[in-house]
C-alpha cells in the first residue's frame, strides 16, 4: 500500500515491523491453563505459568502433595499452588504436626486452693504439688487433672485435690473473741438471727482449721483473740 511516494506494509498475522520481516514468536504459541506466552530476548518465547502449572507450554499440573508435606496420618489435597492437610481427630497446625491442647487457666477449689495449668496435650494427666501441703503423712502431695480429647477437641477434666491440705482464708477473720466461749447453746438459743448464723460460721471456721492441723504427740492447739468480733 502506498500514499504519497511512501508505503505501508500490512503485515500478515504472526508478523511485524516496518517491512513486516519479523516475526512474532508468540504467534500459534498455546500457553495452556492460563498462562501467558512473553517473547524473550533473545527473540524466543516463553510461556509464564500459573501457580500451580509448570512446563514449557504450562501443561503439566504440580503435584503439591507429591513430597508428602502432612504428617501424622493426614489426608493432602493439592490445590492450584498450596495444599491442604485434612488433619484426624487430635492433631492441628498447617500439616498436622501439632497435638490438640487443652488452654493453659487457672483453677480454684472450693476447699481455697489455687492452681495455674499450664497448656497440655490430650490424653495426658498433669499432677501440681499442693500448695499448702499433704494431709497424709507424706511430705508432698500433688493434685491432678486429666487433658482428654472429645469429638476433636482438648478438655480439660476436674481437679482432684483430695490429697492436699485446704486454706482457711485469713482476711475472712480479722479477730475472733472468746471463741473458746462460744458453745452450742448459745448458739441455739440467741434470738438475734444474725449473730446465730455469725457464730455458726465461726465455728465451721476452727472446726476446719483444727481438721487441717497436724500435732506431735503431746502438741496442743491454742485459739486466742481479743474480747471482741469483727468479721469482714
Amino acid at each position: 500500500m502506498t500514499t504519497n511516494n511512501t508505503f505501508i506494509c500490512i503485515c500478515a498475522e504472526g508478523f511485524y515491523g516496518r517491512r513486516c520481516k519479523y516475526r512474532d514468536p508468540c504467534y500459534n504459541i498455546n500457553c495452556f491453563n492460563g498462562g501467558t506466552c512473553q517473547v524473550t530476548s533473545n527473540g524466543s518465547y516463553s510461556c509464564t505459568c500459573k501457580k500451580g502449572f509448570t512446563g514449557t507450554h504450562c501443561e503439566t499440573e504440580i503435584d503439591e502433595c507429591e513430597k508428602n508435606p502432612c504428617s501424622n496420618g493426614s489426608t493432602c489435597l493439592s490445590k492450584d499452588g498450596y495444599f491442604v492437610c485434612l488433619c484426624l481427630e487430635g492433631f492441628s497446625g498447617q500439616t498436622c504436626e501439632e497435638l490438640v491442647q487443652c488452654p493453659s487457666e487457672r483453677t480454684e477449689t472450693d476447699e481455697g486452693n489455687f492452681f495455674f495449668w499450664n497448656s497440655t496435650n490430650h490424653s495426658t494427666e498433669v499432677s501440681l504439688r499442693c500448695p499448702f501441703g499433704s494431709l497424709q503423712s507424706v511430705p508432698e502431695a500433688y493434685a491432678y487433672r486429666y487433658c482428654s480429647l472429645y469429638e476433636g477437641f482438648a478438655v480439660w477434666g476436674p481437679v482432684n485435690a483430695s490429697n492436699c491440705k485446704t486454706m482457711v482464708a485469713e482476711g475472712m477473720v480479722k479477730v475472733i473473741s472468746n471463741i473458746m466461749e462460744v458453745n452450742d447453746s448459745i448458739v441455739v438459743e440467741d434470738k438475734n438471727s444474725s449473730f446465730t448464723k455469725l457464730s455458726e460460721n465461726l465455728l465451721q471456721v476452727v472446726d476446719k482449721l483444727a481438721s487441717n492441723m497436724e500435732l506431735k504427740p503431746g502438741e496442743s492447739m491454742t485459739v486466742s483473740a481479743p474480747m471482741f468480733v469483727y468479721i469482714l
